[in-house]
């Protein structure tokens, strides 16, 4: 799998990206999705940690379409893959 960076945006060539918009918001890209996620800032580990319960909808428009939690994990599998090639950490709570 291809990534490439631009800034603060990591992309995958499976079609998908994690944008890290500030120390703690970051969102995620699928397809024509987008999810935007309450994350904290990880000073010493130099990473995020993410709160897997807060994952409910995606963004509008999409946001009428909840998130299964087979889906959650997938989608936070693919943002710590993503997260990690540029190593950074993540946490998962």
């Amino acid at each position: 799998m291809i990534r490439k960076k631009w800034s603060h945006k990591i992309v995958s060539d499976e079609g998908f990206s994690i944008v890290i918009l500030n120390k703690d918001t970051l969102q995620y890209k699928e397809g024509d999705k987008k999810l935007t996620l309450n994350s904290e800032l990880l000073a010493r580990e130099g990473g995020f940690v993410i709160y897997k319960d807060a994952i409910t909808n995606w963004d509008s428009p999409y946001h009428d379409i909840r998130i299964s939690q087979p889906e959650r994990d997938q989608i936070l599998e693919k943002i710590k893959m993503l997260l990690s090639a540029e190593n950074i950490n993540v946490q998962i709570i």
